[in-house]
């Protein structure tokens, strides 16, 4: 049994999970919000047409494997008021091993695509304005963690309420 000195910080363990629990929240929460409002905008922006400069398969092999795997890979040029900008796209994930079928090339060289780009800044672009679910995913855990630091919080609290009310009776 401790002393009544040492219990008074008990409650700072509850409150402490629940302030993590609240930053986790928060910052996921932001990361979502962010999202969303990129592909908002993203509706908006103005398209160009692009060009495939080069696409192929790549194959790398990660450190203390013995396969090699391959993943495809793209590289687009397009051009913003005079001014050239390049990008490349790794796409198909890179778990293919090699002796399993290629990953299929996406796009083929000197194909014409358009590419949507921000006015405010013509580096920031996409291909699609299909929109991203993971701002979805990324608001949703932040709500959950929002929800799962309540019951931390609330248990600090009674904790510390019940500490008062049992020093108030002696």
């Amino acid at each position: 049994m401790t002393n009544g000195s040492e219990d008074r910080f008990l409650p700072l363990i509850p409150a402490g999970l629940g302030l993590v629990l609240l930053i986790m929240a928060t910052t996921f929460g932001s990361i979502g919000r962010y999202q969303q409002k990129k592909s908002q905008a993203l509706l908006t922006w103005p398209s160009v047409e692009g060009t495939v400069t080069s696409s192929g398969i790549s194959r790398y092999r990660l450190s203390g494997e013995t396969q090699d795997r391959e993943h495809a890979v793209a590289t687009f040029a397009y051009e913003v008021e005079g001014k050239r900008y390049e990008f490349t796209r790794t796409y198909g994930g890179g778990r293919f091993v090699y002796e399993n079928a290629p990953p299929s090339l996406e796009w083929a060289e000197g194909q014409k695509v358009p590419i949507y780009f921000d006015p405010n800044d013509p580096s920031d672009r996409e291909l699609s304005r299909t929109r991203d679910d993971t701002e979805l995913l990324f608001l949703g855990i932040g709500i959950f963690c929002g929800l799962l630091s309540l019951p931390f919080f609330y248990g600090a609290w009674r904790w510390n309420r019940s500490q008062r009310l049992a020093s108030a009776t002696r």
